[in-house]
């Protein structure tokens, strides 16, 4: 049934007695036994679109040495909205680094999958996770990427498994179907080496009628979503159909318990799953430390997306406003192996921040950015290469980087491209190119801006346009009060009224009778204007912007 007595009691004090003074008890095939019992239950909750949540060895029940998921207080469907919020509760060590970082992350199978992953090195050592540090510790060690070693007696097989399935990035952990089926497949060589009993441990298993999980204790808001489901159990874990084999039956599984406090508080009478170790938040430098540093990641890729002078701006800011935690966040970046996280360091390195300025070091990181193709570090290592940071300058290999990093969304990128296609630097002049590439680039860029004015100015890479010209020296001078822009304004403003002028007397002299009197008033006209554009342009010494 939903509710059922566990003799075993729950996994943590199950493995703490097997595993007292480092007296390796509990068989290796035994706690392959348990793992496969954890994967098939979870498969059944994901293949159901329950997310548990709160997956840690209190909240896993041990009955006749077979294994029951237990406590669904936190669970919610796939599709709940609920889950897009991740409140930093039930035990701290089991949680995902994702949850912590961000208040707002919405959790999904991957989450429970990383629990999975925790447990699965409980049942090697006997003991949880980082056992004798304090909260704040361990938050700081599981945004760091640092998890606990492996028992160095455990097979490859099952070591590699769980490290996967407790990665960092979501996207690098295995479904649950994948992660039951290498538990499932576990060479029986491995195997063997620690149990000379295995198959009759096996057959055990295999000829055993007892129920292999039992989900229990769901919340109310679970049970409201799921509605008028009774699960009964009569599943052989040896079988290939393995929770295929549950029976649905149509019933209000209301009926069963009033509300989920009423079950919390059965739950603490019957002292059988221990505290639920709940944090509702931390408090500590190291925790302000791990929000900074994804603070800064954000800004940055927002900089490299945006190309706005705004962002960069925020950028410098947020640089000089946390100058005194530089040292900090720079070791945090170091250990916590975030997405991005070597184009980060090596932009660190190229600023001096938190560190010393060492761009051979930078340009170092900017290749381990590359082998990943990641975009932000191509950007960081073309600069390296156009400015001869760490290594001697090369054009061609500039180019190549800025070219994937503009291919890849990097809009900063774009108008880098841009400057090098207008010079021929590291490729053959372009000056059509250039245009369209810092037009690309945007209007929130202050360079970018000004060189699209003067190619509008002067006709380069596209056909002259003053009107177009006069609206992007506006934008430059409204925006970023940029002087040459200032100076531009009232003679290319002038330039198109005198221009107006010249249309009208045009259109005379095609009325009129007396052409040739009226031509050579034209005439005089265009002379006038010519010498006072000069004269403007001497006046105040208009010269060419150069990035």
């Amino acid at each position: 049934m939903v509710l059922q007595y566990a003799n075993g009691g729950n996994l943590r004090d199950y493995l703490s007695d097997n595993f007292k003074n480092d007296e390796y008890k509990l068989k290796f095939v035994e706690q392959i036994c348990f793992a496969k019992d954890l994967a098939r239950g979870l498969k059944f909750l994901h293949k159901e679109g329950i997310i548990h949540r709160d997956l840690h060895s209190k909240n896993i029940l041990i009955h006749n040495k077979q294994v029951m998921i237990a406590d669904l207080g936190l669970s919610k469907l796939c599709n709940d909205d609920a889950t897009k919020t991740s409140e930093i509760k039930g035990t701290i060590a089991y949680l995902e680094p994702q949850c912590i970082f961000n208040s707002k992350y919405e959790r999904d199978p991957k989450s429970d999958i990383y629990s999975l992953g925790v447990l699965y090195w409980e049942l090697t050592t006997g003991r949880p996770p980082f056992q004798n540090a304090s909260a704040d510790q361990i938050v700081i060690n599981i945004c760091a990427g640092i998890r606990e070693n492996p028992n160095p007696s455990t097979p490859d097989e099952y070591v590699n498994l769980y490290k996967r399935c407790w990665d960092s990035y979501p996207n690098d952990r295995p479904q649950i179907n994948e992660v039951d089926d290498i538990v499932s497949n576990i060479k029986s060589e491995a195997v063997k080496k620690f149990n000379e009993n295995i198959i009759k441990v096996e057959q055990r298993t295999n000829n055993s009628s007892e129920p292999v999980a039992i989900i229990a204790n769901l919340s109310q808001e679970s049970r409201s979503q799921i509605n008028e489901v009774e699960i009964f159990s009569n599943v052989k874990s040896g079988t290939d159909k393995k929770f295929d084999n549950y029976i649905f039956k149509t019933q209000n599984i209301r009926q069963l318990e009033s509300s989920y406090e009423t079950n919390k508080k059965k739950r603490k009478a019957s002292n059988m799953l221990g505290d639920n170790d709940d944090f509702d938040y931390f408090s500590g430098s190291n925790i302000i430390i791990a929000k900074l540093s994804q603070e800064f990641i954000e800004l940055y890729i927002k900089d490299m997306v945006t190309n706005s002078d705004d962002t960069a701006n925020d950028v410098n800011s947020w640089l000089k406003n946390n100058n005194e935690n530089s040292k900090k966040i720079f070791d945090f970046t170091m250990n916590f192996k975030a997405e991005h996280h070597e184009a980060i360091l090596a932009y660190f390195y190229m600023k001096g921040f938190g560190t010393n300025k060492d761009y051979k070091e930078c340009l170092q990181w900017c290749k381990k950015g590359c082998e990943k193709k990641d975009i932000y570090a191509y950007y960081e290592l073309a600069f390296c290469y156009r400015d001869s940071l760490g290594t001697f300058e090369d054009y061609n290999k500039a180019f190549h980087y800025f070219n994937l990093a503009a291919s890849g969304g990097v809009l900063k990128a774009k108008r880098e491209l841009a400057i090098m296609y207008m010079d021929g630097m590291g490729c053959e002049e372009n000056k059509n190119k250039a245009f369209c590439l810092f037009k690309e680039a945007g209007e929130q860029d202050k360079m970018a801006c000004y060189i699209i004015s003067d190619c509008y100015f002067d006709g380069i890479g596209t056909e002259k346009n003053l009107v177009e010209a006069l609206k992007y020296y506006k934008i430059c001078w409204k925006k970023w009060e940029y002087p040459n822009a200032k100076i531009r304004i009232p003679l290319i403003e002038k330039i198109l009224t005198r221009t107006s002028i010249q249309i009208a007397v045009l259109e005379k002299i095609q009325k009129s009778t007396n052409y040739f009197r009226l031509m050579s008033v034209y005439m005089l006209v265009q002379v006038n204007i010519w010498a006072w554009v000069q004269a403007f342009k001497s006046k105040y010494e208009l010269k060419e912007f150069k990035p």
